[in-house]
């Protein structure tokens, strides 16, 4: 069995950069990821501030939260692996911190990682022994 995520269609006007939003770079040293799922490093508390300040179009968590939520296990904490705030875009958003960004990865629009229904319903398509 194998299985993939949806895409979703994200045009020029719903690109999001992060460096351009006053305060995001002083607080966060960078932004890494999807586009529509990246994760940021530094002052969480003023990178969100800077995002909710500038009305952008994502929801910024801590992995404190998305643990609470059951979204992520909390050994990524305790190991060092989560990132300091988690910035996921809302539909027909993306989000690019052209400090690290592929210059290339601009030009896509066919995004995915976000947490819309057509980026996270997988379809089963039933074949062979399983008909």
């Amino acid at each position: 069995m194998t299985a993939d995520h949806g895409i979703v269609d994200v045009e020029v006007s719903g690109q999001i950069y992060l460096e351009d939003i006053p305060g995001f770079s002083d607080a966060a040293s960078f932004a890494v990821g999807d586009p529509r799922a990246l994760f940021a490093y530094g002052d969480a508390v003023g990178a969100r501030t800077a995002l909710q300040l500038a009305g952008t179009q994502v929801y910024a968590v801590t992995p404190e939260e998305l643990i609470a939520l059951g979204w992520i296990a909390p050994e990524l904490r305790t190991m060092g692996k989560a990132p300091d705030l988690v910035i996921i875009a809302k539909p027909g958003y993306a989000c690019y911190d052209r400090r690290t960004a592929n210059p290339r990865s601009l030009a896509m629009v066919g995004q995915h990682g976000g947490i819309s229904d057509e980026e996270m319903r997988v379809p089963l398509i039933r074949a062979g022994l399983f008909v």
